[in-house]
């Protein structure tokens, strides 16, 4: 049959507009990347051909939770289901517990346990939540709604991140002594002296045992003439003893934010605010400061104002921002401000959606025992009351004493003490006065029946306080306080010490009993970087007619970086036998001696004078020079030379110390023209004893860290200059925040040769007194280039290559072009496990033998860390 021409046109007209729509995956060919040296065998690259696809597996991540940094932790990541190698990371109820995400909220994540993988992905359990992995920056971004995280205030950590750290004993000492030397109209005497001071620990679990205790011997040897007989004679005098000042037991009781102290101890803080501290042995509770996150601490006003539109709020104090938030449109109220140690005005900005500004002042003034509306402190103690006086009566008594912040910016305060022959109580409060400052005003009354006695005395005393910061002017009131007590009131120290008489323990002056005392301090800022104070105290005492008056003043400023500061001083008592007026001048001047030159030597050194003169007449002029030397400044250095009239002739001194990771110490010398010559010394310091070792430090604070890098030592921690692990691979970070977040971190450019690091930072949340080990899993070995073959030609590239039996992914490498893969860290001997597939064939072992580490020698150009070989994988 013969078909026409018209009939192929419209076949082909038809087949163009008639047809199916196929596509197929994208492929790629692994065996391109072999680049002419084929294997004979691909990799499987299967789960890298989708978009953000990645092998599976535990990577160590950084955790962002709401774009705030959380941890840094290892996590486990599987593909996203069966048509995506997205990888998903596999998650836990307690990883989200501990990054503030409110799990008791949320009961499909409640019903799970806490330590097995959720088994579905985030969203199934939180809607609208999400996780996404950034490989290349191996960072893991957990994004969940507002509402089902956590309330947490700012500045707090999560109490159950907080750690009470290892078994440890702790111990700080202070060791100082010097030797003197005069010698004069053939008259010789010598002396010496030592002291020290030792704060002594134990930490088990979250009970901490601490001890202070002194230790002091002196001795003086007389050599003079006796210008009758003829021959020198010599005394000695010595002595030497040990002090045991306090031991108490203390833990945290996370419960109720306090602390549980047993033993020998003081009044703490909120009793201060109430009553005169005291020491005493017992038991006590208080409220913790450092236990509560900062906008629940101190005292702060209530702002409020009205918002035209999403309106974001910001509110600076002193130039600084302090706060910022975002509101919607209407009236708001902002009441968890943090509380400022420091006085001043708060200039509140509402910046409106279409870019407009408005905002106000508000007043802010404050005083130590204020706190905000709500919040609650407390302290209770019962024991005997200790002194160390052998007269001091020692009674049992119980105190409890609360400060409570009430509404209107007012603060409540009180308490009451009794004991067998003392009773008081107390009662007062505070006022935040807007413009006017803030005020506190409190009456203590008490009732005391003195030894051998049999009436009452009954008295009162009466206190106010007063602060105000002026923005405008400059000027602070730092504090203004008044205390006027009756004759009959003692404080409980008073009514324990009484039986003293004059020629007792005490100096006479010491058992009058103070009427009233008056004190302020003021400073006012002046133009062009001056600063003007002004601070006086006067006191007068029941049974006398003494007065002591106490006035000082100075001015400071700079100019062109030299410092400089002019003081003066008025010491006054005056009673039926009137001590003489003392009145002191003096001025100091500060020179950085880098004005002179750029050259590195002056950079850290100056030159200084100092000026004294009194009432008297006697004056002293003294002129120095000092510095720091070496790379981190540990080392400093100082000498100088003074001039005195009214016979106390010249005298100089020279001295250095140094600051160093295992403590400080300072020696220095000096002499005068009176023929006295003397040497002083000091050192100081800190050690941790572990169930790993001893590890020295400097002094240690609340709380300490210790570092472990596996054995490796010289490895710098990045959070201070001088501290590197020790020959064991330890070192301690004396100095952390209590119940804070602490990012402890690794320099790794300080790691040895072979040395290779999983993790360089580490958080921990140390409670008090607490030592926190971190362990970094530093490895040193050999560094490795291998260039594999199997079956007679290279490993397949993108082949993964790692240590056989070791969990460690950094003992891991890809390999590359040509059967080569580059390894660090590695053992002298081992196994090298290669897969490229999940088949038998696609997998295979080779055993290796680097032998001795190479050693460089001097002068060779040609030396290299790294080992080389060609290995046969089986």
């Amino acid at each position: 049959m013969c078909l026409s021409p018209v009939f192929y046109r419209m076949m082909l007209v038809l087949l163009a507009g008639w047809h199916t729509q196929v596509t197929a995956r994208d492929y790629f060919d692994p065996s391109l990347l072999e680049f002419g040296q084929s294997s004979g065998q691909t990799v499987d690259l299967s789960q890298f051909e989708t978009a953000g696809g990645q092998a599976p597996g535990t990577y160590r991540v950084d955790i962002y939770i709401n774009s705030t940094f959380f941890d840094s932790r290892d996590v486990t990541f599987q593909h996203n289901g069966a048509d995506s190698n997205a990888l998903v990371p596999v998650l836990t109820p307690n990883l989200l517990e501990a990054a503030g995400v409110n799990v008791g909220s949320i009961p499909a994540l409640k019903a799970l346990p806490p330590d097995k993988p959720m088994g579905s992905p985030l969203s199934k359990f939180i809607p609208q939540a999400t996780a996404h992995l950034n490989f290349s920056q191996m960072k893991l971004s957990l994004s969940v709604p507002q509402i089902a995280m956590k309330p947490l205030e700012n500045g707090l950590v999560d109490p159950k991140l907080w750690q009470e750290g290892i078994p440890a004993f702790l111990l700080n000492y202070n060791i100082n002594g010097n030797q003197n030397r005069r010698s004069q109209f053939g008259n010789k005497q010598t002396s010496q002296s030592l002291f020290g001071s030792f704060n002594s620990g134990l930490n088990l679990g979250a009970w901490r045992l601490r001890n202070t205790a002194t230790y002091s011997y002196s001795t003086q040897t007389y050599n003079w003439y006796d210008s009758f007989n003829g021959p020198v004679k010599k005394t000695t005098q010595s002595q030497q003893s040990w002090n045991f000042l306090q031991t108490y037991l203390q833990r945290d009781v996370v419960m109720l934010r306090s602390d549980l102290t047993i033993g020998d101890t003081s009044t703490g803080n909120v009793a201060g605010q109430v009553f005169d501290g005291f020491p005493y042995r017992g038991i006590g509770l208080a409220s913790s400061d450092a236990m509560m996150p900062g906008r629940q601490s101190g005292f702060a006003p209530i702002i409020s104002g009205i918002a035209k539109s999403n309106a974001q709020i910001t509110v600076t104090q002193n130039g600084s921002v302090i706060y910022q938030t975002n509101v919607a449109p209407g009236p708001f109220r902002i009441t968890d401000l943090v509380g400022s140690s420091t006085a001043g005005d708060l200039q509140v900005t509402i910046t409106e959606a279409d870019g407009t500004h408005h905002g106000f002042s508000q007043a802010y003034s404050s005083l130590p025992m204020m706190l905000r509306q709500g919040q609650f402190k407390y302290e209770v103690a019962a024991g005997r009351y200790r002194a160390g006086g052998y007269n001091n009566r020692k009674p049992v008594f119980g105190m409890a004493s609360m400060i409570y912040g009430l509404p209107g910016n007012v603060t409540l305060y009180g308490g009451g003490l009794v004991a067998q022959s003392y009773q008081s109580a107390a009662l007062g409060a505070g006022f935040s006065l807007g413009m006017m400052g803030a005020l506190s005003a409190d009456v203590t009354t008490a009732r005391t029946r003195l030894q051998n006695a049999t009436n009452f005395l009954r008295g009162e005393s009466y206190r106010a306080k007063y602060s105000k910061s002026m923005l405008t002017t400059g000027t602070t009131v730092d504090l203004t306080a008044y205390r006027y007590s009756t004759r009959n009131y003692l404080s409980f120290s008073d009514a324990n010490i009484q039986g003293y008489s004059v020629w007792g323990e005490l100096p006479y002056w010491m058992s009058e009993r103070r009427r009233s005392s008056w004190q302020t301090r003021l400073s006012q800022s002046l133009p062009g970087n001056y600063s003007l104070w002004l601070s006086g105290r006067r006191d007068n005492y029941w049974g006398s007619s003494k007065t002591n008056t106490t006035l000082s003043m100075g001015l400071n400023g700079s100019f062109y970086r030299v410092g400089w500061g002019l003081n003066y001083s008025i010491d006054r008592m005056r009673g039926n036998g009137d001590w003489p007026e003392n009145r002191q001048i003096s001025l100091n001047v500060n020179v950085p001696l880098s004005l002179f030159g750029s050259y590195a030597a002056l950079n850290n050194a100056y030159a200084n004078y100092n000026f004294f003169r009194d009432s008297s007449g006697r004056s002293n002029s003294q002129l120095g020079l000092g510095g720091s030397v070496l790379d981190d400044n540990s080392l400093s250095w100082s000498v100088s030379q003074s001039q005195a009239n009214q016979g106390q002739g010249n005298s100089g001194s020279v001295s250095m110390g140094y600051n160093g990771a295992f403590g400080q110490a300072n020696l220095g010398y000096n002499y005068d023209s009176q023929g006295g010559r003397s040497v002083n010394y000091g050192v100081n310091g800190g050690l941790i004893a572990h169930q790993h070792g001893v590890t020295l430090t400097s002094r240690i604070g609340d709380a300490a860290v210790l570092v472990r890098t596996a054995g490796v030592e010289g490895v710098r921690v990045m959070n201070s200059s001088s501290v590197t692990t020790d020959r064991w691979g330890y070192a301690v970070m004396p100095y952390a925040r209590t119940y804070s977040r602490n990012s402890i971190s690794l320099d790794p450019s300080s790691l040895p040769e072979g040395a290779n690091m999983e993790q360089g930072s580490k958080n921990v949340f140390p409670t008090k007194g607490a030592v926190v080990i971190v362990d970094y899993p530093v490895r040193i070995g050999q560094q490795l280039l291998m260039n594999l073959t199997y079956r007679g030609k290279p490993v397949p590239f993108g082949a993964m290559a790692g240590l056989k039996g070791e969990a460690d992914t950094n003992l891991a490498a890809i390999v590359g072009d040509g059967g080569q893969v580059y390894l660090s860290g590695m053992p002298s001997k081992g196994v090298l496990k290669v897969k490229w597939s999940n088949t038998p064939d696609s997998q295979c072992e080779v055993a290796f033998d680097l032998g001795a580490p190479p050693i460089k020698k001097k002068g060779d150009k040609s030396w290299s860390p790294m080992r080389q070989l060609n290995e046969t994988c089986r």
